[in-house]
């Protein structure tokens, strides 16, 4: 017979640890533990599924063309850190063409944990990147707030357009390191 409890979003919970506003969704999720522990499912209170791992996990991919040239002249690495989910959204297309998708890796928990974005660009996903919108810059912060939405902003304005982003699920973030290359990419 299985059990049903609640658990925390883990990205809630770095944001609450780390100081961070947390989005105000809702962001408790129904687990269903099965005997021996095995989850079965994770929902959100709207009966939709939760995000998995796999959503959590963090690539570094080749920046191009102008936006190669921005990151050099301000002295940061010639990748960009992102969620695997924002691939699609940064995809070159007829629009845009400035962070190359194909050629990504993976950014361990341990680099994300300690990493902190020189420069952390966010967009609207309803919007073009780097066209209809030239994403908002700010700087210093921690790659995994970055990327989650969930940094602190000085600027209230700032901050409500941000934090609706990641309330209706719109925001996409970019992180630029110094010193992360290709000569970072071991094979």
């Amino acid at each position: 017979s299985g059990r049903v409890t609640c658990a925390q979003h883990p990205s809630r919970a770095r944001a609450m640890h780390h100081g961070g506003s947390a989005p105000p969704r809702a962001l408790r999720v129904a687990v269903l533990h099965l005997a021996g522990g095995a989850l079965s499912a994770a929902l959100l209170p709207d009966g939709s599924p939760a995000a998995s791992s796999a959503d959590d996990r963090v690539v570094a991919c080749a920046a191009v063309d102008d936006f190669l040239d921005h990151l050099q002249n301000n002295n940061l690495g010639t990748h960009v850190w992102m969620r695997l989910d924002s691939e699609a959204y940064f995809k070159p297309s007829v629009y845009q063409i400035n962070i190359d998708t194909a050629r990504c890796i993976d950014i361990t928990d341990a680099n994300l944990h300690s990493a902190t974005c020189t420069e952390c660009i966010w967009f609207d996903t309803a919007k073009v990147p780097f066209g209809e919108d030239s994403g908002t810059s700010e700087r210093g912060i921690e790659a995994g707030l970055c990327l989650d939405g969930s940094h602190q902003v000085e600027d209230m304005e700032t901050w409500m357009r941000r934090d609706r982003l990641v309330h209706e699920e719109r925001y996409k973030a970019l992180c630029a390191v110094p010193d992360f290359s290709d000569s970072n990419l071991a094979v």
